[in-house]
């Protein structure tokens, strides 16, 4: 299973990649990324991903306009 977190805040993050290892060891995780920009970019370039876990409220801005 592959999996991107964008979450603005390190330690959430963290804990939130830790958590999902112990449930899925062979998981790769991406991120975090910490923006709304940087998300999309990203996402532009790689698009494979089984699941998003997303932060609402971002630096930038909120993490549906990612989706506009």
């Amino acid at each position: 299973m592959k999996i991107l977190i964008v979450e603005d805040e390190e330690l959430a993050a963290a804990r939130l990649s830790q958590l999902l290892l112990e449930l899925e060891p062979q998981a790769v995780i991406d991120g975090p990324l910490d923006t709304v920009t940087a998300t999309i970019a990203h996402l532009q370039k790689v698009t494979d991903y089984d699941l998003l876990l997303l932060d609402i409220q971002l630096a930038d801005g909120k993490s549906f306009s990612i989706f506009e």
